[in-house]
């Protein structure tokens, strides 16, 4: 047996040696509660660090590159540039009409709803928020900024596809240009019943998850930095280190990745015309985490997931390899 399966073989019987000695430090007289009342037990599962499949994020360039790095002719392909009605409110001071000169204010919408987080990107940065649209101002006297589009996508194998493009924003004459773009192939390494709601990819140095859309999310690391991604999907990059371990923990509403639905449609008198709504959701949130530990005598880290289903929820299934 080999250290990355005694790790997760140690865990799994310190759990259940603790739920033992909870269970026999219950008075005599007390009365066993229904087995259908009893919280349901974490799923802790080992997963193979070499299934994982490699690839690499693009790194993030820094503003200053996008001076000289703006194309001339190459529109962004699949992004809409709309203008904002009264982006802060009716009501403004003559103060602020002047300080706002002929400023306007756009969003970057993207043709069609998809699973997607845009967002300014920064290379000295490690926690990013963004949704699938992206507010700028324009008619501005400022060099271009850099706009990171991801889209991720869930195939029929089961893998995901992130796609990673770099928008240049030219405030001056409000358009928005193609930069570089990137595809990266995601494995799935947990399920809810047939759906995957858990992947993974990883390089020398770290290894990439991506899961459904939270909030609520933080990563620690013992060696390097997390670096963590919130919009329509969560994605957060954990360091790999010697004698060293790092963590995800969230709190997830909800473990199906699907796109945002489409826009409001107006008739052609402005009206906003009536759609049937999708039914909402079931709230189902439940807490997973994912560790990520490396001792000095292992070739590769141990990455373990934990979740704890919620009442009444079908227990995820997960790979062993």
């Amino acid at each position: 047996m080999n250290a990355r399966r005694a790790l997760s073989s140690s865990i799994i019987c310190a759990l259940l040696a603790c739920a033992s000695l909870c269970a026999a430090d219950a008075p005599d007289g007390a009365k066993a509660p229904d087995e259908s009342s009893e919280p349901k037990p974490p799923v802790i599962v080992a997963i193979d660090f070499d299934t994982i499949p490699t690839g690499a994020l693009p790194s993030m360039a820094r503003d200053a590159e996008a001076v000289h790095a703006v194309p001339t002719q190459q529109r962004a392909l699949g992004i809409k540039v709309q203008k904002v009605k009264n982006p802060f409110g009716k009501k403004m001071s003559p103060a602020m009409l002047a300080k706002m000169g002929k400023t306007e204010i756009v969003e970057l919408v993207p043709d069609h709803p998809e699973i997607a987080a845009m967002y300014l990107p920064s290379a000295d940065g490690n926690d990013f928020e963004g949704e699938s649209i992206q507010r700028m101002a324009c008619h501005r006297k400022e060099p271009p900024s850099i706009v990171r589009w991801e889209t991720l996508a869930v195939g029929t194998d089961g893998n995901a596809l992130l796609a990673v493009k770099d928008l240049w924003f030219d405030t001056e004459s409000c358009t928005v240009t193609q930069g570089p773009t990137a595809e990266i192939v995601f494995k799935a390494i947990a399920w809810d019943g047939a759906k995957p709601w858990l992947f993974a990819m990883r390089d020398d140095k770290s290894v990439t998850f991506l899961m459904p859309r939270t909030s609520d999310v933080s990563a620690d690391a013992m060696v390097g930095a997390a670096t963590t991604v919130k919009g329509g999907f969560t994605r957060v990059t954990l360091p790999i280190g010697r004698w060293g371990s790092s963590s995800i923990l969230a709190n997830l509403a909800t473990l199906e990745l699907k796109a945002p639905p489409a826009p409001v449609k107006t008739s052609a008198k402005g009206q906003p015309v009536a759609i049937p709504a999708e039914a909402e959701p079931v709230d189902r949130a439940v807490e997973i985490a994912v560790e990520l530990v490396q001792t000095m005598s292992e070739k590769s880290p141990t990455v373990l997931v934990r979740r704890n289903p919620p009442d009444g929820a079908q227990s995820a299934r997960m790979t062993i390899d």
